[in-house]
């Protein structure tokens, strides 16, 4: 089985099909799957126990938002049991999101202070995880110190967003990132890179752009910085995007040219090029976001992808 490659729970799929989806993706070849974490939405270290106890050999990758809400103590100590219970399969990703309910909208991650709250929280997490201690305050004033009680023997690796300055274990780039950004960023990375790609398998091509563009639509706004690095059609697609009334209706009005240089499109074999290029680049995983209406179905079909010797995971978009 090659190395790094998972499928990311779709935030739409229903709790009872979890366990269905992770088998589907274990049996489909992928060996990781990836649970992202919204604002009020379940619990991701739940989800993460549920795909962990139903499958063997996945590992299961946690992306948390570093916001208020979460104590990074407590999550530490979820983590730390959920590794112990299941050695060797488990991945943490630490992320700045300025654009949820916990931070003012419209805001950078800079700006809203959402960057320096994940950098401490990655930063607490892989300090704990690693068996280290650190002090803390209370309202009242005590200060106590604060290690957890039992050790992990290989802590799970700690990811963060690229715009968070911590040492890390490797690093998950703004979703879109094109190949071009991601030979920037890798040069400063740790070893382990991720990036996440819109990916609509299809032998007919107008089938495979426009299931890429129903999910971008649905999608929170990408990083254009990020994307549009290398792009020739760059500072046009940042004209029309202002000139549009929304970003749903930009992406309804983009070109299919620029679609498929967006995402992952087209049959197995066009998107394992693009995937090729990523690995040129430095990128470790790619992350699928998967288009389409049904993502179990489309798991089982990219299974003969992830056969191959770099990392893909796939994600799946709400609908």
């Amino acid at each position: 089985m090659a190395r790094n490659i998972g499928v990311v729970l779709p935030r739409s799929i229903h709790p009872t099909q979890i366990a269905s989806f992770a088998r589907t993706a274990e049996s489909s070849g992928f060996s990781e799957v990836w649970v992202v974490e919204e604002p009020f939405h379940r619990g991701v270290v739940a989800q993460a126990c549920v795909i962990l106890s139903v499958t063997s050999t996945l590992t299961v990758g946690v992306r948390l938002l570093a916001c208020p809400a979460r104590n990074p103590v407590s999550t530490s100590l979820e983590l730390a049991a959920l590794a112990r219970i299941f050695p060797h399969r488990l991945l943490a990703a630490v992320t700045a999101d300025a654009g949820s309910l916990y931070y003012e909208p419209g805001l950078s991650a800079e700006e809203s202070g959402a960057a320096g709250v994940a950098a401490e929280h990655a930063r607490t997490i892989r300090h704990l995880l690693n068996g280290g201690e650190i002090d803390v305050s209370v309202s009242s004033g005590v200060n106590f110190s604060v290690a957890l009680d039992e050790c992990v023997e290989e802590p799970p690796l700690v990811f963060h967003d690229s715009s968070v300055e911590v040492d890390g274990d490797g690093v998950v780039l703004p979703y879109l990132s094109s190949p071009s950004f991601a030979a920037l960023a890798t040069v400063f990375a740790p070893t382990r890179v991720a990036v996440a790609q819109v990916t609509a398998h299809a032998e007919c091509r107008e089938e495979a752009v426009a299931e890429a563009r129903a999910t971008l639509a649905v999608l929170e706004e990408p990083d254009w910085d990020a994307a549009l690095v290398g792009l020739d059609f760059a500072d046009e697609l940042r004209f029309a995007r202002l000139a549009a009334r929304s970003y749903r209706s930009f992406v309804a009005d983009m070109p299919d040219a620029w679609i498929e240089a967006l995402a992952l499109v087209g049959s197995a074999e066009q998107i394992q090029g693009r995937i090729d290029e990523f690995r040129r680049a430095g990128v470790t995983v790619v992350v699928m976001i998967l288009a389409g209406e049904d993502e179990i179905d489309a798991v089982a079909r990219l299974g003969a992808l992830v056969h191959q010797p770099a990392g893909i995971a796939a994600v799946g978009a709400d609908r």
